[in-house]
């Protein structure tokens, strides 16, 4: 690795701490001052259950939530429960996310493209909104960005020996299995990257065959993942 790339590497690395510490300050600054609303409600009384008890209500109702609730109960085991500490996890989860889209964002375009995706996806209102939630939304968040993350680098190591090529998707697998148990629909998030996959083969395919149109439709895509585009 040549001292020019390592400098970037850290570039990358600082511009997405900063974008996550600032993602993290917006969130959670004044997150004490609304009161407790339903939905996070409950939160508070699923996650202060007795460990069996939090089982069998989960025999019942809000299964879907409860790797989400155990979390909780495992954080208010550590600190006492406030409006604060109900809703700091979110923001730690919202600054985790805003970190992680700009370093992806940055290994795909540039420095500025990276740094203005981590400012705007900070802003949106829904990602604020969750930030200060005592609910699963950011957390869900985060793995979906981190599932991302990883997919792009295990389809990068295409070239690599098997086993770092295994590797690397067995711990995509396991995110999504994870993911898709703290919230459900992002299931759909790894159809998303199969089709992305396969297209992205289908695109390969025809960069082999002359002609402008296959190899102007293939480029953006291949690009996107790391692989060499074929020249115009």
């Amino acid at each position: 690795m040549t001292k020019a790339s390592r400098r970037f590497g850290s570039q990358r690395v600082a511009d997405a701490a900063l974008l996550g510490t600032i993602a993290l300050l917006v969130s959670v600054a004044f997150s004490w001052v609304p009161s407790v609303w339903f939905d996070e409600a409950a939160t508070i009384t699923s996650a202060t259950r007795s460990w069996s008890d939090l089982a069998h209500l989960l025999e019942s109702v809000d299964l879907v939530h409860g790797l989400y609730y155990a979390g909780m109960h495992v954080w208010f085991d550590i600190v006492p429960y406030s409006p604060f500490t109900l809703r700091l996890p979110s923001a730690i989860f919202t600054g985790l996310a805003a970190g992680m889209l700009t370093f992806l964002t940055s290994s795909i375009t540039n420095r500025r493209t990276a740094v203005l995706a981590g400012l705007a996806f900070t802003l949106l209102p829904r990602v604020t909104w969750s930030g200060a939630e005592g609910r699963s939304f950011a957390l869900g968040t985060a793995l979906a960005v981190l599932m991302t993350l990883v997919f792009v680098a295990a389809w990068r190591r295409g070239r690599e020996r098997r086993r770092i090529r295994t590797l690397w998707w067995a711990v995509y697998g396991v995110l999504a299995v994870l993911g898709t148990g703290v919230f459900l629909y992002l299931a759909l998030l790894v159809v998303a990257h199969g089709v992305t996959a396969a297209w992205t083969r289908l695109a390969q395919a025809d960069s082999a065959i002359e002609g402008p149109g296959s190899r102007t439709a293939s480029a953006g895509l291949l690009g996107w993942l790391g692989a060499p585009s074929p020249p115009p």
